[in-house]
């Protein structure tokens, strides 16, 4: 394995821990942060609920997402099940993404925590997200606690875990003596963590209508009738690269170009989570698609071999490759951990690495390619190493497409920036357009143009 990608090492600062209360807290957001860090867009809310810590950590998360307004209902000593209570009673939940932190003050009753969680779930059901932090293990009991934290993400397919736990348990010096308090230092973690995880899901869920930029022998598709006003959420090409399949968060495909148009519109039954990942199958007759949940659907002459629908994995899951034979697959999630079926396992991201955003196969040779948030390139199996654009984007990216030999592939970024690497050939990038989201590229066969794909929105 070979990797080029960044690691997150916490600041240290030296100030008090905060035990201040808040509550119902709105809190009015500065200037935006600079284009490569402003992923949500504007008019996006936080709803932060959670006991001491977030009483602490609260402005933390408020800074590190400039961009964002957030409204707080955080105490010292709350319990899961009086948050539960807050949350109904605030009606409608003010915000787009949900950070929940609790658990630390239900008498260490692992067994009861359970339906406690449900019931602010179930309170937070108008949340798109909901992002829970679990306990860093300062007792004994904390453990089994953590334990049905990670199993609520099985019940609620839009719970995702920020594992709190990990961060503080590889640097002591991110908690204070009690075991349970983040430091000063451990609270601007803390954020760090709750920002990529809510950077990532903002990504994957903004919406506007989709748009193509063709360049080299590649023309720009029609966009018939096939399309939806809203971004799709991931790309799939047609077997010429003439056409393309355009997956959206709630199942639709759109057909552009010589793709094959889908009949079976608008979503696909049983869709518990949003999609977030596409591949074709080799004869390019069918494809595969991955949601959120690690639920795994099928198209055309392409076959089911299994999925993580209903598993705790806690985060979620943002790919799917094919194996060079069709015959398997790999999915990955948010931290790099790769699901083989009827595939081979070649390994994950290390626990440093940063958010992977997706899984590109080799179809030369056996192995894959994950891609970083940061433009980092991790390769396993078979699969070589040819370059990265961590350091030379200025945006998230957001695809990595290899060529047919395998010997090269294409990173693309949110604001339009192409990378190519190897023996994988450059013919141009849009103008400088701000703020615009690009989901994908589609490369003409044998390589001799390709089409970006608009349609994240803001960033």
């Amino acid at each position: 394995m070979s990797f080029c990608s960044r690691t997150r090492a916490p600041s240290r600062l030296l100030t008090a821990l905060c035990v201040a209360t808040m509550a119902a807290v709105p809190l009015a957001l500065a200037a935006p942060a600079p284009p490569a860090a402003a992923f949500g867009g504007t008019g996006h809310h936080l709803y932060l609920l959670g006991d001491s810590v977030m009483v602490g950590t609260a402005p933390a998360i408020a800074g590190a997402l400039p961009d964002w307004s957030a409204t707080v209902d955080a105490k010292v000593g709350l319990s899961t099940l009086a948050a539960a209570g807050i949350a109904r009673g605030r009606g409608p939940v003010p915000g787009d993404v949900c950070v929940v932190e609790l658990g630390s003050n239900d008498g260490a009753n692992p067994v009861s925590l359970r339906g406690r969680i449900d019931a602010v779930m179930d309170a937070l059901r108008g949340c798109g997200h909901v992002i829970w932090v679990n306990l860093h293990e300062f007792a004994g009991w904390v453990p089994a606690a953590n334990a049905e934290i990670n199993a609520a993400a099985g019940r609620w397919p839009n719970l995702e875990i920020a594992d709190w736990n990990a961060l503080a348990r590889a640097d002591r010096g991110l908690v204070v003596g009690d075991g349970v308090h983040p430091s000063i230092s451990g609270r601007a973690a803390l954020a760090a963590l709750i920002r990529q995880k809510v950077q990532v899901w903002s990504f994957l869920s903004s919406t506007a209508q989709p748009w193509f930029r063709a360049f080299g022998a590649s023309t720009n598709f029609d966009a018939g009738s096939q399309l939806v006003p809203r971004s799709p959420a991931v790309v799939a090409p047609s077997s010429t690269g003439e056409g393309a399949w355009l997956a959206y968060p709630n199942g639709q495909i759109g057909a552009v170009g010589d793709a094959t148009a889908v009949p079976s519109q608008p979503a696909f039954a049983g869709l518990r989570a949003p999609i977030t990942g596409i591949t074709p199958t080799p004869s390019g007759h069918g494809f595969w698609l991955v949601g959120a949940d690690g639920g795994v659907f099928t198209y055309g002459d392409a076959t089911y071999h299994g999925g993580l629908a209903g598993s705790p994995i806690g985060r979620p899951v943002v790919g799917i490759a094919a194996t060079r034979s069709g015959h398997g697959y790999w999915l990955v999630d948010s931290a790099g951990q790769v699901y083989p079926y009827d595939a081979t396992p070649f390994g994950s991201a290390p626990p440093n690495a940063a958010p992977i955003v997706g899984i590109s196969s080799d179809p030369a040779r056996d192995g894959y390619r994950l891609l970083g948030i940061d433009g980092g390139v991790l390769t396993y199996g078979a699969a070589g190493f040819a370059g990265s654009a961590y350091g030379i984007t200025e945006a998230f990216a957001t695809q990595l497409v290899t060529t047919d030999s395998g010997k090269g592939y294409w990173i693309v970024a949110a604001d339009g920036s192409v990378y190519s690497f190897g023996d994988a050939p450059f013919f141009g990038v849009p103008g400088l357009e701000p703020r615009v989201g690009y989901s994908g590229l589609v490369v003409h066969a044998g390589a001799t143009g390709y089409v970006l794909v608009g349609g994240r929105g803001l960033i």
